[in-house]
């Protein structure tokens, strides 16, 4: 990132909107918003359960010994309200 951008989006607030020069020429630039580890700590957290959770379910569906038995009656009495 070059520093007029850094410069201009840490004195910036949410919703601040500015025209910056690089060397790269003229930018419009909008800040949104910051986020901090904090607030996105459950999401990161339930990723990481979701991703091992998938690899395991994943490994006993490729291990031989693991057999699905579909019990179609059980299936069939399975009501969606």
């Amino acid at each position: 990132m070059v520093k007029e951008f850094e410069d201009w989006s840490f004195q910036a607030k949410a919703s601040d909107v500015g025209i910056v020069e690089t060397s790269y020429g003229y930018h419009v630039m909008k800040f949104v918003g910051r986020t901090t580890f904090e607030d996105v700590k459950s999401t990161i957290s339930d990723n990481i359960a979701n991703e091992a959770m998938n690899s395991y379910v994943n490994q006993l569906f490729s291990d031989p010994s693991f057999v699905i038995i579909k019990n179609q009656s059980v299936y069939n009495a399975i009501e969606i309200k």
